[in-house]
């Protein structure tokens, strides 16, 4: 790709940390986080996916990363309808 020239791939990660800098303005961190969350995530997955959906996802593991415990299994099933 062109130097300058943004995929599609790239454009919707942009948008998720866009959406992530208005919906919890305080953490400066979460941008290399969501960058590295969604780098090898297919275009077309996540074209098919709704930003606020796609941020919800990462942040929902983040949160649970933040409390696992080395030597457990850290399993969360969540209903989307």
């Amino acid at each position: 790709m062109p130097a300058g020239v943004e995929s599609s791939q790239e454009l919707t990660i942009d948008r998720v940390v866009a959406h992530a800098k208005k919906t919890v303005p305080d953490r400066h961190d979460l941008e290399p986080l969501l960058r590295a969350y969604f780098i090898h995530v297919d275009e077309v997955d996540l074209q098919s996916r709704h930003v606020a959906n796609l941020f919800g996802m990462a942040a929902d593991h983040l949160r649970m990363v933040s409390s696992w415990e080395p030597g457990t299994v850290g399993i969360e099933v969540v209903n989307p309808r």
